[in-house]
C-alpha cells in the first residue's frame, strides 16, 4: 500500500485543500485556520486531508479534516498524531480536537469531551446593530496595565488566562476599571467575559456588539462563535443578540502535560 505522507502546508496546497473540502461548514472552518501551523496528508501524491492548530501555550484547538473518499484509511489518525506532537514541542498544555457530533472520533485517549454549538450572526441590510454602552464606559484595546483586571474576571469564571494578543483583545473600561473583556480572531469571537459585579448592566452585550460590528466592517459577511451546549444562559444571550445556532460539534480534550 502506498504510504500516507504528512507534510507541512505550502501555498501550492491551497487550491487542493479548498476543492477537497466538500462540506459547507468545513469550508468555513478552513477559511479561518492559520496556515503557519497547518499539516497536509498526501496519498498517491494527492492531498487527502489537513490538520491545523490555533491558540496559546495553555490551550490549543486542533482541527482535522479528511476527504470523505479516504475515511477507510488512517489519515485522520496520522494527522492528529502529527499535529499533537507539534503542540507538545511548542509546550502546549491542553488540546481540544474539533469533531462533528455525528462523525466517528478515533480513540486518541482523550480525557473528556465538550459539546458545543456554532452560532452565527449574518450581515443584514444595516451593517451593525445598535447597542448602548453603560454609563461612563468605553471599549478599547488591551493594554499591559489591564492584566490584573482581566485576570480577576477570568478567575471568576474559571478561565485560564493566556497572554492576550493586543491586536484582537479588547476591554470594557468603566471609570478606569476593567469591567469586561473580549477576544476575536478573524471573524470568530473567542471570548466575552464580564465582571460578575457588573452583570446585568449591558457590559456583555456592548462587548459582543462592538466585536461583531468590527468583524462586519472588516468585510466579513458573518461573525461566529462557539457556545457550550449545556450553557443555556449563554446560548439565550447570544440568540437575543442576533446569533443563530448552525450545527453542533464535539471537542474531545486531552491534557498533554
Amino acid at each position: 500500500m502506498e504510504p500516507i505522507q504528512i507534510q507541512a502546508y505550502t501555498a501550492k496546497d491551497e487550491a487542493a485543500l479548498i476543492s477537497m473540502t466538500t462540506r459547507v461548514e468545513a469550508y468555513k472552518v478552513l477559511m479561518t485556520l492559520p496556515r503557519a501551523n497547518m499539516l497536509v496528508a498526501r496519498y498517491h501524491n494527492r492531498a487527502v486531508g489537513y490538520a491545523a492548530c490555533s491558540g496559546g501555550s495553555a490551550k490549543a484547538f486542533v482541527y482535522v479534516y479528511v476527504h470523505p473518499a479516504c475515511d477507510h484509511l488512517p489519515v485522520g489518525h496520522l494527522l492528529y498524531q502529527a499535529i499533537e506532537e507539534q503542540c507538545r514541542q511548542k509546550g502546549v498544555r491542553q488540546v481540544c480536537a474539533f469533531a462533528r457530533k455525528e462523525s466517528f472520533t478515533e480513540d486518541e485517549h482523550f480525557d473528556y469531551t465538550f459539546e458545543y454549538v456554532r452560532m452565527e450572526y449574518q450581515k443584514r441590510k444595516k451593517d451593525s446593530f445598535a447597542c448602548r454602552l453603560p454609563e461612563h464606559a468605553a471599549i478599547r484595546r488591551y493594554q499591559d496595565a489591564d492584566f490584573d483586571g482581566c485576570s480577576r474576571i477570568f478567575s471568576s469564571i474559571g478561565y485560564e488566562q493566556n497572554d492576550p494578543c493586543k491586536d484582537d483583545f479588547f476591554v470594557l473600561d468603566v471609570q478606569q476599571s476593567v469591567a469586561g473583556c473580549g477576544r476575536m480572531r478573524g471573524n470568530r469571537i473567542d471570548l466575552v467575559a464580564v465582571d460578575p459585579a457588573k452583570s446585568g448592566c449591558g457590559c456583555g452585550q456592548a462587548l459582543l456588539a462592538y466585536m461583531t460590528n468590527l468583524i462586519l466592517k472588516k468585510g466579513h459577511s458573518r461573525a461566529f462563535l462557539w457556545c457550550e451546549t449545556k450553557n443555556e444562559k449563554a446560548r439565550a444571550f447570544y440568540e437575543k443578540n442576533g446569533y443563530q445556532p448552525c450545527y453542533t460539534a464535539c471537542w474531545p480534550v486531552k491534557n498533554l502535560l
